[in-house]
């Protein structure tokens, strides 16, 4: 591969069951909810996906593409 896509989202949660989901850095400008970040890496010239990730919610973009990566 010559060069590859990646992106992060977020998703949130009203409860606490989930032990990933922490409050911190927030994707959405909510630091009041609880959330998981979602990452996906795909080729760039078919876009054919290779890789995803799921990191707690309070880890920023720069550390989770050094994981991703």
């Amino acid at each position: 591969m010559k060069s590859i896509s990646m992106d992060w989202t977020s998703l949130f949660f009203n409860g606490n069951k989930y032990a990933l989901a922490k409050h911190g850095y927030s994707r959405d400008h909510r630091p009041d909810k609880r959330q998981v970040k979602i990452g996906l890496a795909i080729t760039a010239g078919k876009r054919l996906p290779f890789h995803f990730s799921v990191e707690e919610g309070g880890l920023v973009d720069s550390k989770q593409f050094i994981k991703d990566y």
